[in-house]
C-alpha cells in the first residue's frame, strides 16, 4: 500500500488528473457563487465608475466632488481597467478565477525548486481540493483574488535567480501595487530589507536592496501627492479607517450580532462563543452609542456647510460609507484611537483574550450563529463548511510546520519571505475588526508550507534546499545577488 501511495505521489500522471480535478472544481464553484454578493461590492464598483469621471470617490456621482478618505485607488483602478475591456459582473469573476489559476500555476513553479517531481506539487494539489475559499473569492467583488496573485508573484519572483537590477526592480514596483490594494502591507517591504540585512550580511546586495525600498516609495508617492491636493495633508496612507477600524476591533466581541450604524454600518462579531456575558450585551450596546454621541458631539465644530448638505443627499443611499472633509475625518480618528486605547489598557485580560482570538481567527473563517440558524441549507452547508476546514488546515499548519523546521524536514534557506510574510500579515491587523478575508492572500503560500511539512516528515531525507540556493553554495552564482 505504501508503495502505491508513493508510486502515485510521483506520478505525471497523477499530477495531470489532480489540475484537471482543480480546474473543474473551480468552474463548478465559479457557477455556484456566480451571483455571490459582498458587503462591499457596491463601494468598490462605484469606486471603478467614479475613475471614469476622474473622481476618486464612491459618491462620485454627488454634484459637489468629494474625494474618498477610506481606500487606496489599487482594486478600483484594477475593476476600472477590467470595465474598460467589458463590463459585466460575470467579466470582473471570470478574470479573478484566472488570476487564481495564475497564483496557483505560481505556486507548483515555487514547489518545482524543492522537488523536481511530481511528489511535492500533488501533495500541494491534494490539500488544494478541499481548501476551497481561495477560489471562492474570486467571485466576490473584493481585492482578494487581485492580492493573492500580486503577493504570489511577489514571492515567485523573490525565489528566482533573475537578472538583479530587474528582479528589485520588480519587487519595488510589485510592493507598490500591492500596498495600493491593500495599506496593510505598508511596511513589510521595510520589514523584508531590515531581516536580510541582519541575517544575510555578506550575501545581500544593500545596493539593491535600497533601490528596492526607492521604487517602492516612489510607486505609492502618486497616492500621498493625491492626498496633498484633495485633503491638504501628507500622507501615503488613507487619513481615515485606522481609529474607527481598531474602535470596533474593541467592542465587537462585545456586541455580538449587534448591527451598529454609527460608522462603517458593520454586522459585529456573533461566534459560537461569547467574550463577555450575554446579559451585558445591551448595556455594551448603550455604551457604544453613548461614546458615538460624545464622538460625535466633539467633533462637530470640524463639519463644513457642505459636509451638511452632502449629508443630506448621502443619507438617500444606503450601503455607501459617509464621507467628510479631511479635518473631520482626521480628528475623528484621532479620538477614536484615544478613546479605543483607554479601553484597551482598562481591560487587560479581555484585551489579551479577544486579541489572541483575532490573531488565530485571522487564518481560519468563524462560525457565525446567524449562518448556524440560516433556512437556506445552501447557505448553511457552505458557512459549516468553510470553518471546519479552514480551521483544521489551520491547526495542521501550527502544529506540523513547526515540527518540520523543528527536525530539519524544511530548510530555511527560500522560506524566510514567505515566513516572514505571513507573520506579518498576522500581527498587522490583530489590533483592527476582525476580518479573516485578510488573510486569504496568503492562504496558497500556508498550504505549499503545509505541503512541504508533509513531503519532509514522510520523507528519510533532510530538506533540500531550494535550486538557487543550491547553486549559490556551490559556487555557480554570484551569492550577493540572492535575495531570498
Amino acid at each position: 500500500m505504501k508503495n502505491i501511495i508513493s508510486y502515485l505521489l510521483n506520478s505525471k500522471k497523477t499530477y495531470k488528473y489532480l489540475l484537471i480535478s482543480n480546474g473543474i472544481l473551480a468552474c463548478i464553484l465559479f457557477y455556484l457563487f456566480r451571483d455571490f454578493v459582498s458587503g462591499d461590492e457596491k463601494n468598490y464598483l462605484s469606486y471603478a465608475q467614479g475613475l471614469d469621471y476622474g473622481r476618486f470617490s464612491q459618491w462620485w456621482f454627488l454634484p459637489n466632488y468629494v474625494p474618498d478618505t477610506i481606500s487606496t485607488p489599487g482594486y478600483p483602478f484594477f475593476l476600472f481597467l477590467i470595465e474598460k475591456i467589458s463590463s459585466g459582473l460575470y467579466f470582473i469573476k471570470a478574470i479573478q478565477l484566472l488570476l487564481y489559476s495564475g497564483s496557483v500555476f505560481l505556486i507548483l513553479k515555487i514547489a518545482s525548486q524543492y522537488d523536481s517531481g511530481y511528489r511535492l506539487k500533488n501533495i500541494f494539489l491534494i490539500l488544494l481540493l478541499p481548501y476551497i475559499q481561495v477560489s471562492v473569492f474570486a467571485m466576490s467583488i473584493q481585492p482578494e483574488s487581485l492580492l493573492t496573485f500580486l503577493i504570489t508573484l511577489f514571492l515567485y519572483i523573490d525565489s528566482r535567480n533573475l537578472k538583479p537590477e530587474w528582479k528589485y526592480s520588480a519587487l519595488g514596483l510589485l510592493s507598490g501595487c500591492i500596498y495600493l490594494v491593500r495599506p496593510s502591507f505598508l511596511f513589510f517591504p521595510i520589514l523584508l530589507f531590515a531581516f536580510k540585512l541582519i541575517t544575510q550580511r555578506e550575501k545581500f546586495p544593500v545596493g539593491l536592496g535600497i533601490s528596492m525600498l526607492v521604487i517602492y516609495f516612489l510607486s505609492i508617492m502618486p497616492y500621498g501627492i493625491w492626498n496633498l491636493k484633495n485633503h491638504n495633508v501628507i500622507s501615503i496612507t488613507p487619513i481615515e479607517g485606522a481609529g474607527g477600524k481598531l474602535s470596533l476591533g474593541y467592542w465587537s466581541f462585545k456586541m455580538p450580532g449587534y448591527y451598529e450604524k454609527r460608522y462603517l454600518g458593520n454586522s459585529m462579531s456573533n461566534e459560537i462563543f461569547s467574550f463577555t456575558p450575554k446579559s451585558e450585551t445591551k448595556n455594551n450596546i448603550h455604551a457604544y452609542n453613548k461614546e458615538w454621541d460624545y464622538i460625535d458631539s466633539a467633533c462637530a465644530q470640524y463639519l463644513s456647510p457642505q459636509d451638511y448638505f452632502n449629508l443630506a443627499e448621502m443619507n438617500n443611499y444606503n450601503g455607501y460609507y459617509k464621507t467628510y472633509n479631511a479635518k473631520y475625518t482626521i480628528e475623528r480618528e484621532k479620538l477614536l484611537k484615544k478613546l479605543t486605547m483607554k479601553h484597551l489598557k482598562e481591560e487587560p485580560i479581555y484585551t489579551l483574550k479577544t486579541k489572541l482570538f483575532t490573531l488565530a481567527r485571522l487564518w481560519f473563517t468563524g462560525l457565525q450563529l446567524s449562518e448556524l440558524q440560516n433556512p437556506n441549507s445552501g447557505k448553511q452547508f457552505f458557512a459549516i463548511y468553510f470553518s471546519i476546514v479552514s480551521a483544521l488546515f489551520f491547526l495542521a499548519s501550527l502544529i506540523l510546520i513547526p515540527v518540520a523546521f523543528y527536525k530539519k524536514k524544511i530548510s530555511w534557506a527560500g522560506s524566510q519571505t514567505a515566513i516572514i510574510l505571513i507573520t506579518y500579515y498576522g500581527l498587522a491587523h490583530i489590533a483592527f475588526a476582525l476580518q479573516a478575508k485578510y488573510t486569504i492572500p496568503l492562504r496558497l503560500i500556508v498550504l505549499l508550507l503545509l505541503a512541504r511539512t508533509i513531503h519532509g516528515l514522510f520523507s528519510n531525507k533532510s530538506a533540500k534546499k531550494p535550486k538557487e540556493n543550491a547553486e549559490i553554495e556551490s559556487g555557480k552564482t554570484n551569492p550577493e545577488l540572492h535575495f531570498s
